[in-house]
């Protein structure tokens, strides 16, 4: 089962883990940003 995970992988599951990574760091960076905004600290 683990080759068939590695070989049979589409292109909008690789897509949609990009754009999710991406909104993940967006994410992030807000909260990083309402953190030090609230506390003071980077």
């Amino acid at each position: 089962m683990r080759l068939g995970i590695g070989t049979a992988v589409p292109l909008p599951v690789v897509y949609i883990s990009i754009v999710h990574e991406q909104g993940a760091n967006v994410m992030m960076l807000g909260i990083r940003n309402s953190h030090s905004a609230l506390f003071g600290t980077v």
